[in-house]
């Protein structure tokens, strides 16, 4: 049974979704036309860079223990990218969301109250270089302030902090420019262009792929108060952190004036985390666990060839 196989804690299933996500990506690839528009060394740069993100978002869920194992969250994300496959060809994304990655690793460690300061100040210093490869990531420092809000909400130094550490990063990439190409950035011209009335002209089948997000996200959302019943105050509030990053990614994705779904990476991260914390409800007989990893299976498999 597949529950029972990517419930434990051996590396198998891992390696298992690791072995399918390369083999599904070479095909994506050297199957079809985009092998010419980006070349072998970005594809094998970009795969690189998406293993890499897959281990540290295991490790951020390792480390912060809101699941007894990563496994159902990994093998989600892999079945998430089947069905928007875009988000494989765009490196930009990759790396955007890699240091989003090192941001929330960031985040999710302030519960120990260790280093707060520091803490606060990588979390807008990393927002800032994701946010060169994808301006809505700018939403991230939001999240910072939530988490200041969970962890620090006593002193109101640490609510600036993330913007420090925005700008910190920002001197730093425009001293690199200047001293290395002599040549200025203009930031304003990187700033994410929302529109409250986005044109949503999307084919039949991004709609349909569109639709499936909505029903799967309202169907989590349902749960969602179970999931937090099941969890320490310190592993509710990182779940929170996911569940919000979903919302606002949503929100850019929706209203950026340059959204495409090759951004939905953003996406399917966070919802393959809160996918995870769902599979693992104790109150969720087995059997349901196994229809419902199925039918995501059938879902993956026919979204992608419809």
């Amino acid at each position: 049974m597949l529950t029972r196989f990517f419930k434990q804690s051996k590396p198998i299933p891992l390696f298992l979704t690791l072995i399918l996500l390369v083999a599904y990506y070479i095909s994506q690839h050297f199957l079809t036309d985009n092998l010419p528009e980006m070349g072998i060394a970005n594809l094998a740069l970009n795969l690189a860079i998406i293993v890499f993100n897959i281990f540290l978002m295991r490790f951020i869920i390792h480390k912060n223990n809101f699941q007894k194992s990563s496994n159902y969250s990994i093998f989600c994300l892999l079945l998430y990218l089947m069905i928007f496959p875009e988000t494989l060809s765009n490196i930009n994304m990759s790396l955007a969301l890699m240091f989003n990655l090192f941001a929330f690793r960031r985040m999710l460690s302030m519960h120990s109250n260790i280093d707060l300061k520091k803490k606060v100040f990588d979390v807008g210093f990393w927002c800032f270089f994701s946010s060169l490869f994808w301006p809505p990531s700018i939403l991230v420092l939001i999240l910072a302030i939530i988490a200041v809000l969970f962890y620090a909400s006593d002193n109101f130094r640490f609510y600036i902090l993330p913007f420090l550490g925005f700008t910190a990063a920002l001197v730093l990439h425009y001293t690199f420019k200047m001293l290395v190409f002599s040549t200025s950035e203009s930031y304003i011209s990187r700033l994410p262009d929302f529109v409250l009335q986005p044109e949503l002209n999307y084919s039949s089948h991004e709609q349909i792929r569109i639709y499936f997000l909505i029903i799967l996200s309202l169907f989590l959302l349902f749960f969602l108060p179970k999931i937090y019943t099941g969890l320490k105050l310190n592993m509710q509030r990182s779940l929170s952190l996911f569940a919000v990053a979903y919302a606002l990614f949503a929100f850019a994705l929706i209203f950026n004036v340059n959204e495409n779904f090759s951004q939905s990476f953003f996406l399917i991260m966070p919802l393959a985390v809160i996918t995870g914390n769902f599979l693992e409800l104790k109150q969720l007989k087995t059997l349901w666990k196994e229809i419902f990893i199925w039918l995501l299976i059938l879902a993956a498999i026919g979204l992608h060839f419809i």
